[in-house]
């Protein structure tokens, strides 16, 4: 288990600028059409009185972010899948994920820890946008409650800016995950090979045993 994580941290940072010459157009998009959907979920005034003036344009709008979001969540996956160039990449990738399914044991011991590291990695670097939308969300409660918006008509773009980039991060984090249980993949079949190897050592042992014993 150390040595996937270990592994997978150590490719990542030798090879991060092909890495990322690959990924980036994907991680972006993943990240733009997060922080849309994260900004949908804030209180917002206008944001409110413009669904309820127009409800069937806002229904539609917000499921197509929505579906484009949950898609978006395998593009930070799909260019690891190519550039390891296994084809066919589907048929890899289901292997491996059976792999980690005959493996559950180490594969719940692994998601926890990869859980831990992503959340206090985004505790950290998501800190300046998360200050901005606890800014942003108070400030819009007050004006849904009647009070005066109190904010730079500037502060709703950069706090758009500072969640893209904490997406963006997030995304990083996403791909780390996915080497991480990549290796672990590659190490459940290293097991599963080896131990099928001594099961038929051993039976050939066995066989060989019978074979000297009816000799006798």
């Amino acid at each position: 288990m150390k040595q996937c994580f270990y592994s997978a941290a150590t490719d990542c940072v030798k090879n991060i600028k092909r890495y990322m010459r690959s990924m980036w157009p994907a991680m972006l998009l993943f990240a733009v059409l997060l922080s849309v959907t994260e900004y949908f979920f804030l209180p917002n005034k206008a944001l409110h009185d413009w669904g309820i003036e127009q409800q069937m344009t806002s229904f539609v709008v917000q499921t197509v972010v929505y579906v484009l979001t949950i898609a978006a969540l395998f593009l930070p996956i799909k260019p690891f899948i190519n550039l390891t160039g296994q084809k066919p990449a589907a048929k890899k990738a289901l292997h491996g994920m059976k792999l980690l399914i005959k493996h559950p044991g180490d594969t719940l011991i692994a998601f926890i820890l990869l859980v831990f590291i992503a959340v206090a990695v985004m505790i950290i670097l998501a800190m300046p946008a998360g200050i901005m939308t606890t800014a942003f969300s108070v400030a819009q409660i007050g004006t849904l409650e009647g009070d005066p918006l109190g904010l730079p008509a500037y502060f709703t773009a950069i706090m758009l800016i500072m969640m893209t980039a904490s997406n963006f991060l997030l995304a990083c984090v996403i791909f780390y995950a996915t080497m991480v249980m990549t290796f672990l993949a590659g190490s459940c079949a290293v097991r599963d090979r080896e131990k099928k190897a001594i099961i038929t050592e051993n039976k050939k042992l066995q066989d060989n045993e019978q074979v000297m014993i009816a000799d006798k």
